[in-house]
């Protein structure tokens, strides 16, 4: 076994290895791989098709980027020989008139390893056929985070060991399968002390029904949804800060004690987005939709929330926020840019978890759907997670099982409370539907 060795300075060296790894479009087993050997040269199999050739260049660039002085050798850039992966012959024909020379210039007295994971059937059996003197092989199988050494004498495999393989970053995940990706910046309402605390009080709230809280939410003729959701072309709510009386918020002449308990509550976190007295409020105005309590009030706080709910399973390493991608390098690429939610990437399952608290005008739960769907594989091989908010949730009490059902039916895990979220990213599987009351 090849230990990882720590330098002065702290850094993990790189082992005297030659890797080579068959690339496909789903490289995220050989990256990990790699992060588990650390080895000095790693040498790409690349067949002739496009799509094989753009993920190997994002490959090499995440794995330069997490390995610093790696050398990646691409041969299909360094020959006019190529192959396209499904006939044999001409495989064979690179593997002998590119691949072994490449390999054979590079340092004798270092072990030459084969990861079989990538690439076509046919690809793995001509490299372990091939005239190559491998010191071993090795081969990552779907639905196990561990990387298994083989031996190959004489024809026949013998397995010698299976370790573990750390997970890779949500954010590497991504680039391994985007050219632009980029982690938006955190609302700076969740780094407030107090923001975790009247995330959850809001869940609890919410999902029973609070009355004063339900009323400051409002629907299209009061409260914030009045304002941020109905009234977004309104020209009276055009302005950077609103300041309106009660009655014209919530269409009662002073607030009540515990109304103004959530609405202090909320001023806290950041008080010069809102200001709240008994008959008077001031917050934040349609030409300010970027303010970070607007944000956070207005669904940022379940996505905090559930981040925090995986984070009591799932080191935070795995987990991610906000994370964007423009696929093909395009700057104006007509799929567009799309993002997740919470990216989580833990145990070889990497998920994507969509949110919704509430739905905005003239959509509805199909295009929520829709919308995460229309992800497909960009992120790579991913599980699809809609967890809804308690408001969503109560809109849709009589017809759940169809929801369950149409999400299923796009690929997609449909939860309605921490439990779900939990048991859909942990398991992969459908949670079944329970109450949905008196849930954390």
């Amino acid at each position: 076994m090849l230990a990882s060795k720590e330098t002065v300075d702290g850094q993990v060296s790189l082992n005297p290895l030659v890797y080579v790894c068959s690339m496909s479009e789903y490289n995220l087993p050989e990256f990990e791989s790699c992060l588990l050997r650390r080895p000095e040269y790693v040498v790409l199999v690349v067949s002739d098709y496009e799509k094989i050739k753009d993920a190997a260049d994002r490959f090499t660039r995440v794995i330069e980027a997490r390995l610093p002085g790696i050398q990646v050798i691409r041969p299909d850039l360094l020959s006019q020989q190529s192959f396209d992966g499904r006939d044999l012959q001409s495989i064979q024909a690179w593997l002998e008139q590119t691949l072994s020379p490449q390999l054979a210039s590079l340092p004798v007295d270092y072990p030459q390893v084969c990861n079989l994971t990538g690439g076509t059937k046919v690809m793995a059996l001509a490299l372990m056929a091939a005239s190559i003197p491998w010191n071993w092989l090795e081969y990552k199988a779907d639905g196990a985070q561990k990387l298994q050494k083989l031996e190959n004498k004489q024809g026949k495999l013998t397995p010698l060991a299976a370790e573990e393989l750390a997970p890779a970053a949500p954010l590497n995940v991504a680039k391994l399968y985007s050219d632009q990706v980029r982690e938006n910046k955190e609302n700076k309402v969740i780094a407030s002390p107090n923001s975790q605390d009247q995330a959850q009080k809001l869940w609890d709230g919410l999902e029973q029904q609070n009355t004063a809280l339900k009323t400051i939410f409002g629907n299209a003729t009061s409260g914030l949804e009045m304002l941020w959701m109905y009234g977004l072309k309104a020209p009276d709510y055009n302005q950077k800060m609103l300041t309106l009386n009660s009655q014209e918020f919530i269409g009662e002449t002073a607030f009540s004690k515990e109304q103004l308990q959530w609405l202090d509550a909320w001023a806290a976190l950041k008080p010069t987005s809102l200001e709240a007295a008994n008959n008077q409020l001031t917050l934040a105005g349609n030409k300010n939709r970027r303010d970070d309590l607007r944000r956070w009030l207005s669904g940022d706080w379940l996505e905090q929330l559930a981040y925090n709910w995986l984070a009591e399973e799932i080191p935070t390493q795995s987990l991610a926020m906000n994370v964007s991608i423009r696929p093909e390098s395009s700057d104006n690429s007509s799929s567009g840019e799309r993002e997740s939610d919470l990216l989580v990437h833990y145990q070889g399952r990497t998920s994507l978890v969509e949110i919704k608290t509430d739905l905005p005008p003239n959509e509805n739960f199909a295009s929520a759907i829709r919308q995460l769907a229309s992800l497909s594989d960009r992120f790579g091989r991913t599980n699809k997670v809609l967890l809804v908010g308690p408001q969503l949730t109560q809109k849709h009490q009589n017809r759940l099982e169809d929801l369950v059902l149409r999400c299923n039916a796009e690929g997609i895990l449909l939860a309605f409370n921490k439990a779900d979220l939990l048991y859909a990213v942990l398991k992969g599987r459908q949670p079944a539907i329970t109450n949905t009351r008196n849930q954390d």
